[in-house]
């Protein structure tokens, strides 16, 4: 079937409401995808990737805020000095020291979350001896409260 003979919008009529409108005589909405319009298809597609990968990792940052800090391994060594409990630990081993941090020689991360957002009759208290917040009733701290929402490990 030969088209050269017909105009470009009647070649491509595709119905859709991001493409480019013309009206037709019998004043229906009708849409054409023409080749011309395909780079800028291309494009916008191009960016619609882009803002939903920067979505998509502006999201991320808030599951990455542990606390941790690094340290440099000399090569060589077979212990190092935890700095916090002043006590030597063999290369490749974990632990947890005495401010709650799991580490190894090469660093160490907080073991625990922090709570962030709690119910208003609700109070955060950190227990040292099983490294964890109890979120509980201000007036009863025997009721334990939902935690919506926390930060770390």
């Amino acid at each position: 079937m030969d088209l050269d003979h017909l105009l470009p919008q009647q070649k491509y009529p595709m119905v859709a409401d991001t493409l480019f409108k013309r009206e037709s005589p019998q004043n229906y909405n009708i849409f054409y995808l023409l080749p011309e319009h395909l780079s800028n298809l291309t494009s916008l597609t191009a960016t619609m990737k882009y803002l939903a990968l920067a979505v998509l990792l502006s999201s991320l940052l808030s599951l990455s805020n542990a606390a941790c800090y690094v340290k440099r391994v000399e090569p060589g060594l077979t212990h190092c000095l935890d700095e916090v409990d002043k006590t030597w630990h063999a290369v490749g081993s974990t632990w947890r020291n005495s401010n709650c941090l799991d580490c190894t020689c090469s660093g160490c991360c907080d073991s625990f979350s922090t709570p962030r957002q709690i119910p208003d009759d609700c109070v955060s208290v950190f227990d040292s001896q099983t490294c964890e917040y109890i979120v509980h009733k201000k007036d009863n701290p025997a009721v334990r409260c939902l935690v919506f929402s926390s930060v770390g490990k």
